[in-house]
């Protein structure tokens, strides 16, 4: 069994806030909400504003989220 785990010194995790920050279960709760926030501003803004010439931004967006 592992007794300590040799981490790099770009891993996040190596940190102790790091590590309270992502693995938290409220930040991921952040970023879901958030992204789910988007998701559904990106789709109202959508249909208010239909034209491909006009709406760049929903395209941006979705190819962003897309990735």
């Amino acid at each position: 069994m592992v007794e300590t785990i040799e981490r790099d010194r770009n891993d996040l995790f190596a940190y102790k806030w790091g590590e309270r920050f992502f693995k938290n279960p409220k930040t991921f709760f952040v970023v879901r909400s958030v992204a789910l926030g988007v998701f559904v501003y990106v789709l109202a803004y959508g249909f208010v504003h239909p034209e491909a010439s006009e709406n760049l931004f929903t395209t941006a967006i979705l190819w962003l989220l897309s990735f």
